[in-house]
């Protein structure tokens, strides 16, 4: 609501920034620690199912917004768009149910948080996922850019996100089926892996066909790694009472990869003279890596390829 009143850029910073970044993840992460507490063998699953409904959102939203920035303007769009999502989280929050009380402690536990990057296979997954999240975004924002660049027209490109959020919507759950059969922790690393290397397929893609092609499956393997990250860490978070604290703490770390890929990869676009190459080879290089990592964490489990982790 008070981006919709915003008219200078400070003011922007502060509501849809600083805010609405406060406030998405004071509901996310206690929904999906939440989530972590009732299942076990399914846990995967589940999460994925309640992380592909972002991927619902992700598919209506463009085409909304595109309709009603034109017809009633931006500031009631966007307070259009505070009132549905009020409604709509209102009963969500009314819903969610914890398994266990509260702990009576209260405040940052500083030993807590030397203990759980003590665990090397926190601390790797931890790492893993700042590089993976450091690239893997950034398509997010400037595919409908590159889309442009190629031909597509305005409406086709703005198109593009719902299009990978669809993919993204069946990667969810189907990587949350997978990872409660075959591992969490592997279907995490291939997730990854094949989204790197689509993403870095993206040089050779330059018709419009071929990246709509690329938006549903980088969506579906990105989608992947939304859903099972939370999955990864209650997996190796023997104390249910920690698994809230050890999410948090692991995006946490994470969103300073969020922060900053986007401006790097627009100040390689523009070093560049308009072209992406050298965008595309950083977030997929970085996102590569973190795939690496995700494996290295895993092995530290154990070493045999083909057990269930």
């Amino acid at each position: 609501m008070f981006t919709s009143l915003s008219t200078e850029l400070y003011q922007f910073i502060l509501a849809q920034g600083l805010m609405f970044g406060i406030g998405d993840a004071m509901l996310f992460y206690p929904t999906i620690s939440a989530i972590s507490h009732w299942f076990d063998q399914r846990r995967g699953l589940a999460l994925g199912i309640v992380v592909a409904g972002s991927s619902i959102g992700g598919v209506c939203w463009p085409f909304m917004l595109e309709r009603l920035f034109v017809q009633i303007g931006f500031a009631w769009t966007v307070r259009t768009a505070g009132f549905m999502c009020l409604a709509l989280l209102a009963p969500s929050c009314l819903l969610i149910k914890p398994r266990l009380p509260p702990r009576k402690s209260a405040g940052v536990n500083i030993g807590a948080i030397k203990d759980s990057f003590a665990d090397r296979r926190y601390a790797l997954l931890t790492a893993a996922m700042f590089f993976i999240f450091w690239g893997m975004f950034i398509p997010f924002y400037y595919l409908p850019s590159y889309g442009l660049a190629h031909g597509m027209s305005l409406y086709m490109a703005n198109n593009l996100l719902a299009i990978l959020n669809a993919g993204s919507f069946v990667g969810r759950i189907v990587s949350g089926i997978l990872a409660d059969k075959l591992g969490r922790f592997n279907i995490t690393f291939i997730c990854a892996l094949c989204a790197g290397i689509i993403l870095m397929c993206l040089h050779a893609i330059e018709t419009a066909a071929g990246i709509m092609v690329f938006s549903v499956l980088y969506g579906f393997f990105s989608g992947g790694l939304i859903s099972l990250q939370s999955a990864c860490v209650a997996q190796i978070t023997p104390d249910i009472n920690m698994i809230g604290d050890k999410i948090g703490l692991l995006m946490a770390t994470c969103s300073f990869g969020v922060l900053t890929g986007n401006p790097i990869e627009g100040a390689l676009i523009s070093g560049g003279s308009g072209k992406f190459g050298a965008g595309i080879d950083f977030s997929g290089i970085i996102l590569l890596f973190g795939a690496i990592l995700v494996l290295i964490a895993r092995l530290t489990m154990d070493r045999k390829l083909w057990k269930v982790i």
